[in-house]
């Protein structure tokens, strides 16, 4: 049994969430309690910044479960979550972002300092 998610499958994923977010094919699952973090960052969840949180992580960062906890919130419900922690040099912090794919779209889970 292979211990999932790889360095290769993490490696898949942020390039495909780059992808997404540069198409412009992104959304947030809950808005609210999300841009409550974002204001904390002091920072938007744009393209801009998004491309740049992505650009800043790598499979090293990988956090989560494995194999990967699965989504119990309706608009994702079973996909899988992949967690990130890292030093980000854009949030001028160490950060937590979580995110799932489905189909064509990018959905931006959590997005705050990183609480460990």
């Amino acid at each position: 049994m292979i211990n999932r998610p790889t360095y290769k499958e993490l490696n898949r994923k942020i390039n495909l969430a780059k992808k997404f977010v540069k198409n412009n094919q992104f959304n947030i699952v809950d808005p609210v309690p999300f841009a409550l973090d974002l204001i904390e960052l002091d920072c938007d969840a744009d393209q801009e910044t998004m491309s740049t949180i992505l650009d800043e992580i790598t499979p090293n960062d990988y956090v989560g479960s494995r194999p990967p906890q699965k989504s119990y919130k309706s608009k994702i419900k079973g996909s899988d979550l992949f967690a990130f922690a890292w030093e980000s040099r854009c949030l001028k912090c160490k950060a937590y972002f979580k995110f799932a794919i489905i189909n064509d779209t990018l959905w931006l889970v959590s997005l705050h300092k990183d609480k460990k």
